[in-house]
């Protein structure tokens, strides 16, 4: 693959993580949480299981593109360091596994309490 193609890809990852992100605080996160109140939280998730369920969807899905993204990124840093780049693969691959890993689980066993 070109690297300025996959410089634009990388960019359009990016901008997809970070639109994802602050759209899931402001009408996911926002709608959920009640800080320093557990139980209001709690019983959000309850009344509100759908939405928390897309919560936990589109935070697996930003994981998945943090794996899209560090393809793309390798293949624009492999031009300048390889084995530098390699390592940035090999770290960036572990953040977005263990991320989504870590989302399913613990998106998983609120709705199992």
């Amino acid at each position: 693959m070109n690297t300025k193609l996959a410089a634009r890809w990388a960019g359009a990852f990016y901008f997809l993580i970070i639109a994802g992100a602050i759209l899931t605080l402001i009408f996911i996160d926002s709608a959920l949480i009640v800080a320093g109140d557990t139980e209001a939280t709690v019983n959000n998730i309850r009344a509100k299981e759908f939405l928390y369920r897309v919560g936990v969807a589109a935070d697996t899905i930003m994981f998945c593109q943090v794996v899209l993204l560090t393809v793309f990124l390798y293949i624009v840093l492999r031009t300048v360091n390889k084995d530098l780049a390699f390592l940035a693969l090999l770290l960036r691959f572990a953040e977005g596994i263990l991320g989504a890993a870590a989302t399913l689980v613990g998106g998983v066993a609120p709705l199992l309490l």
